[in-house]
């Protein structure tokens, strides 16, 4: 039986729930992700990142009717598009997109230069759009 205590040593686990041991050298058996913390090199790199969360979508779907669903969906594809478009035109590393929310990098995975200035005409680029969408009745 396994306890729940976290003071328990390892050995009361059963020995199918035991992790597999590190083994630095074998990177095949071993990806990056699984290796010590030791093994993983470090690098030190400014950047900018920015997040984008639309407020109150998550409740206006949960209110609106069954068959204004698809208009939700087509604008909340229209919203990942554009936040899509404006990163890629600025060399932005998308990291998440989701319905009502993105996170966005500028030189932090991939090296880019101006990386605040690009983030910042992204930014601009995906509120002003974003604003006459709304203004405009959406699609």
């Amino acid at each position: 039986a396994m306890s729940c205590d976290p003071e328990s040593p390892a050995e009361s686990l059963e020995p199918e729930l035991q992790p597999p041991p590190f083994d630095c050298e074998d990177s095949q058996r071993n990806p990056l992700h699984l290796r010590a913390p030791s093994a993983i090199p470090i690098q030190q790199r400014q950047g900018t990142l920015l997040y984008i969360k639309i407020g109150g979508l998550d409740a206006f779907a949960r209110e609106t009717k069954p068959e204004m669903l698809n208009r939700l969906q087509h604008n909340s594809d229209l919203i990942s598009d554009l936040v899509a478009q404006a990163v890629n035109d600025n060399r932005g590393v998308v990291h998440i997109l989701c319905h009502d929310h993105f996170l966005v990098t500028w030189n932090l995975v991939l090296p880019c230069s101006m990386y605040a200035q690009r983030a910042l005409t992204a930014a601009v680029r995906i509120r002003d759009t974003f604003n006459r969408a709304v203004e405009g009745g959406w699609a």
